[in-house]
């Protein structure tokens, strides 16, 4: 009985822990990993422009000048994400980029992002072709993180004294 005792407590010693090892790699591996293509060409004088949509192209851009482009990332999981984006080129150039909102955020369930990428040329940078990637790694979310903003539907005024409400509403949290 002994013996018996001890397999079933080990059983279940083994199952806890086996648990407990994969909800940590659940949270801390990526759920999804792909990188957004960008290009650009640094000119002595002139802007160009390149709408394409296959990749983010900056066009040309003069030293000393700069520009943006947008991306968006849409969370279709269950599960709040948390969004890692990091700027990725073998050419040095990593700290012309800024990503706004932030370089991590957290995406709640359901929701969508837009993320703006801003490039600031130096003004001794090298005239030339530049090119690199901005790698999205996703991963879920522990269940104490929240998102980084929160969706409030928009108030509707019904008279003066729920105006000033709505009011201190709008300017505590971003209203969409």
């Amino acid at each position: 009985m002994k013996r018996t005792t001890l397999i079933i407590i080990t059983i279940i010693l083994i199952l806890v822990t086996a648990s407990i090892v994969l909800q940590v790699l659940h949270h801390i591996l990526p759920q999804e990993t792909f990188a957004l293509e960008f290009d650009l060409v640094v000119v002595e004088k002139g802007v160009g422009f390149n709408l394409d949509e296959d990749k983010l192209h900056f066009g040309s851009i003069t030293s000393g000048g700069g520009g943006y482009r947008h991306f968006r990332i849409n969370n279709t999981n269950f599960y709040t994400q948390r969004i890692n984006l990091k700027i990725v080129s073998m050419q040095n150039i990593t700290p012309w980029f800024t990503v706004e909102p932030s370089a991590q955020y957290y995406l709640a369930s359901g929701s969508s992002k837009q993320f703006t990428t801003w490039l600031s040329i130096p003004k001794t940078a090298p005239l030339g072709n530049y090119s690199g990637f901005i790698l999205v790694k996703t991963y879920r979310a522990w269940p104490w993180d929240e998102p980084t903003e929160i969706d409030l539907p928009q108030a509707i005024p019904t008279g003066n004294e729920n105006n000033e409400i709505n009011q201190s509403i709008q300017r505590s949290f971003r209203v969409s």
